[in-house]
């Protein structure tokens, strides 16, 4: 069937023997049952952390669940600004961190509650246009006097 080659075989010593003796199947013990489960032996590595890859267990945020975020940070804000107890310069720098469109975000969230606070304050929309204006055009003047011209 093969060819015989030119080799010689291996030491003794070194074949790996192909039928266990009587002896060494006594120093080993009894054969395990064939049902049995095998023995796990202690791992020379300690266990690797899991690898996140890309998979539906970790989706990416819906819009509406990005939007919930946004809407919970701003509100941090106002709460910080209401309680004023030192909380608004640590959420404002949080926002800062999280980037523009964080920040863009909580800023119109902000100024939306702003503007519903005047129209609440002065009674209609058309007061609260008004009013902040009255407001803008003394600030601006008060600016204006202390530049040098």
């Amino acid at each position: 069937m093969f060819a015989v080659s030119g080799r010689r075989p291996l030491p003794r010593m070194v074949q790996r023997p192909t039928r266990q003796t009587p002896a060494a199947r006594r120093r080993s013990g009894p054969a395990p049952h064939p049902t049995a489960r095998p023995t796990q032996k202690a791992t020379p590595h300690p266990p690797q952390p899991e690898r996140h890859t890309m998979t539906t267990d970790n989706p990416t945020p819906s819009d509406d669940q990005a939007l919930a975020a946004l809407y919970a940070t701003a509100l941090g804000v106002l709460l910080a600004g209401l309680v004023n107890d030192g909380r608004l310069t640590t959420e404002i720098e949080r926002i800062i961190a999280a980037g523009e469109k964080v920040t863009a975000g909580v800023l119109g969230f902000l100024t939306a509650a702003a503007a519903n606070a005047y129209e609440y304050e002065h009674g209609s929309r058309e007061a609260a246009i008004d009013a902040v204006t009255a407001d803008l055009a003394t600030v601006l003047l008060a600016a204006g006097e202390g530049q040098p011209s």
